[in-house]
């Protein structure tokens, strides 16, 4: 408890002593010293007195500036602290635009306009070869369909030619019989 009176003392004891700077201290210090040829006479307890303001001055000062220090190097951590969450936000970002920029196909990684573009030729392509398939398979069906009239027609014709071939060789049997008979009749006549 004493120290901490003696230490507030020491603190206000410039403002207790009407608010003077040193230097203004120290010029009512030298011009209240009394003169002897060309030296100045301090007394002890003046000189000490003032050294002790010097000291009390110099260690707030120094308190100061220790407490800067420390508040530059706290601001300075939180300065790096937010750099590194901006860096991560940027990065968070740039990962964000990219995918909304790309998309995934089959492992690979494809710009959307690129994708976009290559869909509308793939269905272009496949628009196109659905187009030449529906023309050969119409090429085909029409080639097909004269090829079974064909093939009847020549089946109807075969057909024809096969009774009319028959016929003739059963009119010829006929006849041939017709003929044997009339050899075995003159024969057994």
């Amino acid at each position: 408890m004493k120290s901490f009176i003696i230490y507030t003392l020491l603190l206000m004891a410039p403002f207790i002593a009407g608010a003077q700077t040193l230097t203004e201290q120290f010029s009512d210090m030298k011009n209240s010293a009394y003169s002897y040829k060309e030296y100045k006479n301090i007394k002890e307890a003046t000189l000490n007195d003032f050294w002790k303001i010097v000291q009390d001055s110099l260690d707030t000062k120094e308190k100061k500036i220790v407490s800067a220090q420390s508040t530059i190097q706290a601001q300075e951590e939180k300065i790096d602290e937010l750099n590194a969450t901006i860096q991560e936000q940027k990065s968070t970002i740039d990962a964000k635009e990219f995918d909304t920029a790309h998309i995934e196909v089959l492992g690979m990684d494809m710009s959307k306009e690129s994708y976009k573009l290559f869909n509308t030729v793939a269905i272009v392509f496949l628009l196109v070869l659905a187009g030449l398939l529906f023309y050969q398979f119409n090429h085909s069906k029409k080639f097909a369909v004269a090829k079974k009239r064909d093939y009847e027609k020549l089946s109807g014709e075969f057909e024809e030619y096969k009774r009319n071939a028959l016929e003739k060789q059963m009119k010829l049997r006929r006849e041939l019989q017709t003929e044997r008979n009339k050899i075995d009749e003159i024969r057994s006549t």
